[in-house]
């Protein structure tokens, strides 16, 4: 099988559903605090916050398509579908797919880098019966190839291609919308998706 990276929200537009469980093998799940994706979107789009909390909470909401060096034509490049960001994480968290899934926190892959290594090791090694060979030594070279120091440091050598406004590796930390969020704009976010915030421990 192969691996496709994605932004878009599994949803059907039109009656042409983004991806179907004929086509999908299984798939991992980042969600992360809106909160602090609020202040990264801000900066990687030059929206302010406010227009970035507006971009999270409109259920219309498109991305263009990321560039590639194997570009499709300009007259028929799509744009993501992403909509807002509780609609997301419903679509991926909760549908009827019947293949493996495996649902992470950013957060937790940030912090807690071997115990979630270790719980994509198990999701691959159950789901798909690979076999992993070396692999204390692999974990150890991951942890430390994917350093968000080092991983800036790269960007700022050799570039990153969905840079957009600014650096792509800023800061990567969690809680940063405590320091920077304005009441107001807390409660917009809290307001709108504290069911969903509940549900994966975001307080």
């Amino acid at each position: 099988f192969g691996f496709f990276k994605s932004h878009s929200s599994l949803i059907s537009m039109f009656n042409n559903w983004f991806t179907t469980p004929e086509l999908t093998a299984g798939y991992m799940y980042i969600v992360r605090d809106p909160r602090d994706i609020v202040i990264s979107w801000s900066n990687h789009s030059g929206l302010s916050i406010d227009e970035s909390i507006d971009f999270m909470l409109d259920f219309k909401s498109c991305i263009e398509w990321a560039r590639t060096e194997s570009e499709l034509p300009n007259d028929v490049l799509p744009k993501a579908y992403i909509g807002s960001w509780n609609e997301h994480v419903l679509s991926w968290t909760e549908n009827n797919f019947k293949v493996p899934k495996l649902i992470l926190r950013y957060e937790d892959l940030v912090y807690d880098k071997e115990i979630n290594i270790r719980k994509i090791i198990t999701f691959f090694e159950k789901a798909y019966a690979v076999k992993f060979q070396n692999i204390e030594i692999k974990i150890s070279n991951i942890i430390k190839s994917t350093e968000f120091n080092n991983l800036k440091k790269l960007e700022e050598k050799k570039g990153f291609n969905e840079a957009n406004k600014g650096s792509f590796f800023r800061k990567g930390e969690k809680n940063q919308w405590k320091k920077i969020l304005k009441t107001k704009q807390i409660d917009r976010i809290e307001k709108k998706f504290r069911d969903f915030m509940n549900k994966f421990s975001y307080e």
